[in-house]
């Protein structure tokens, strides 16, 4: 995705200061998943992090169905089920999934998939500024999140997956930048976003049960990476638009998995 531009974008390598990071390795990684049941549950960018792993598991994968699941040697498998708010039925363009987004009731499309998975890896965020602008419910849905974790996951590990920023004029920027760049517009809610991540956080102690090994991977680096998006896009009719949220791949979805490999295989 994104063509030319990603060669570009792989020469970029990111370094925390703070500790040292092991090489993602995706043998180590078949290995240490085994025959496990990996689950990813989102929105796009969650389905965009899925493609960002196949590609780095290519060489250990036996098998492939559809776009949404595939296979490792060592038994491993791997979904991605769509769920925008994780919570609720219907989508946002229905009347009436404001009424049921709130309710204590999980998407059964994962909440079914939900009591097979080892390991759960889950995000949602920038698609609630359409349904509760001001995040007021958020907490709600984290507590109904939980406690279908907590009656129906029978694996190991919870990955929260922090949300990630949008760059406005993406398109201008060909590397990197070394600050954070300016919020004060914020159309789309993203920091809203940001900053209802450290609920999970907060919420997890009390409301998961003690066997269950709770992660959080922190996405904030993206927010050095305008280069990173898929920037302009034009449709079938001949319409430019621009996307800065979703990324090119390679690009930075590639560290959300390095970090999710750490906090699983360290």
């Amino acid at each position: 995705m994104c063509g030319l531009k990603a060669p570009v974008l792989a020469r970029w390598r990111w370094q925390s200061a703070l500790c040292s990071l092991l090489t993602f390795s995706a043998e180590l990684f078949s290995a240490k998943i085994g025959n496990r049941f990996v689950v990813f549950v989102g929105d796009s960018l969650m389905v965009e992090q899925f493609e960002s792993l196949k590609a780095l598991m290519e060489s250990q994968i036996t098998r492939k169905q559809d776009w949404d699941f595939f296979e490792t040697v060592h038994g491993g498998r791997f979904q991605v089920t769509g769920a925008w708010h994780l919570v609720g039925h219907g989508n946002e363009s229905n009347p009436s999934h404001m009424s049921h987004i709130f309710s204590p009731m999980i998407v059964p499309g994962w909440r079914s998939t939900l009591s097979k998975a080892d390991i759960l890896v889950m995000n949602t965020g920038h698609h609630w500024h359409r349904v509760d602008p001001q995040f007021e419910s958020y907490h709600t849905m984290v507590e109904n999140v939980m406690l279908a974790i907590s009656l129906d996951f029978h694996g190991s590990d919870i990955v929260f997956r922090t949300s990630t920023w949008g760059h406005h004029d993406c398109a201008t920027f060909s590397t990197p930048v070394k600050d954070v760049p300016n919020a004060d517009h914020d159309p789309y809610s993203w920091l809203r976003a940001i900053y209802a991540d450290s609920i999970w956080s907060d919420m997890a102690p009390a409301h998961l049960p003690s066997n269950i090994n709770f992660h959080v991977v922190n996405t904030s680096l993206t927010m050095l990476r305008p280069d990173g998006h898929v920037g302009v896009m034009v449709g079938s009719s001949g319409k430019a638009w621009e996307d800065c949220l979703h990324n090119c791949l390679p690009g930075p979805a590639d560290y959300w998995n390095w970090l999710l490999y750490n906090a699983l295989v360290s």
